[in-house]
C-alpha cells in the first residue's frame, strides 16, 4: 500500500453542463450562459494506493482517498457557496509507460 496526499491548485479550462436554479427547481441553464464557475480551484488530497502487477507495466489498482476543496466552485457572487468534501474508492488497470 502506497499512501500519498498533496495541495493541488486546478485552473479550470471548460465545463459543460447545465444548473438548476436556487430557488425554481423547474428551469435550468447552461453553465456557458451563467458564466458562474471559478476557473482557479484550490484542495487537498489524501489517499493509498495497492497496485497489483501482473506484467511489467500492466497493474490492476484499488486506491482509497479523500479530497477537501478550499474553494467554492462558484464565484462569489452566485446564491450556492459549497466547499465539497469527497470520500471514495477508484479501481481500475493502470499502464506505467516508463
Amino acid at each position: 500500500m502506497i499512501p500519498s496526499a498533496g495541495i493541488y491548485i486546478c485552473y479550470l479550462i471548460s465545463a459543460k453542463g447545465i444548473e438548476l436554479y436556487p430557488d425554481d427547481t423547474t428551469k435550468t441553464l447552461s453553465y456557458e450562459e451563467l458564466n458562474c464557475l471559478q476557473k482557479t480551484q484550490f484542495s487537498m488530497l489524501a489517499g493509498a494506493e495497492l497496485d497489483y502487477y501482473f506484467a511489467d507495466r500492466l497493474s490492476v489498482f484499488a486506491e482509497i482517498f479523500y479530497r477537501r476543496y478550499f474553494t467554492s466552485f462558484y464565484k462569489q457572487d452566485f446564491p450556492i457557496n459549497p466547499k465539497i468534501q469527497s470520500l471514495g474508492i477508484c479501481t481500475g488497470l493502470k499502464y506505467n509507460f516508463r
